[in-house]
């Protein structure tokens, strides 16, 4: 722990002082393992994420968060009305068809087989889900912030694949 100084200007200071900050970090190794976990279903295509500071937050401390990543998963469809979510410029782009870890842990996700009638994932296991709920947890959680914010920046937007790692500027927040 770094030692706060104990006067200023050549005055005490007196009392407890208090840092917020990410907290105690987790070893980098625990967050690759998690992604490798997830890379490991070969149906898994992509991993991407938002990571930034705002620039205000009612009143409280603005401080560096990474949002829950999304998954670019073979055969998983986003449930959004494809009229509202298509359009002919992005047929070829694959970012529209990313779905959120909550979607994908709560539900609501579509199979291919049933295409604008929501399922309950029935196509992905059990063990592939355990993963992207594990990921989530590694990529949101204060354990792995000062990584991700040296590594890829602050505002960022991270896909991650079995190759490494795309890092784009991001005016997210």
């Amino acid at each position: 722990m770094t030692a706060h100084p104990t006067a200023l200007g050549g005055r005490p200071i007196n009392g407890t002082i208090s840092r917020r900050g990410p907290g105690a970090q987790r070893p980098i190794e625990e967050l690759i393992a998690a992604i490798d976990a997830v890379f490991a279903f070969p149906e898994v295509q992509k991993v991407k994420w938002h990571q930034y500071t705002p620039g205000w937050n009612d009143g409280e401390p603005c401080e560096f968060s990474a949002d829950e990543p999304s998954f670019l998963i073979e055969g998983v469809i986003p449930t959004v009305e494809p009229d509202d979510y298509f359009d002919e410029d992005d047929e070829d782009d694959d970012s529209i068809r990313f779905v959120s870890a909550w979607d994908i842990k709560y539900g609501n996700v579509l199979g291919p087989e049933k295409y604008g009638e929501p399922v309950k994932y029935p196509h992905l296991s059990a063990e592939l889900v355990t993963a992207i709920d594990a990921l989530e947890t590694a990529i949101t959680s204060t354990g792995h912030q000062t990584a991700l914010q040296t590594h890829f920046g602050d505002p960022s937007e991270i896909t991650a694949t079995r190759d490494g790692f795309n890092v784009a500027a991001s005016d997210f927040y």
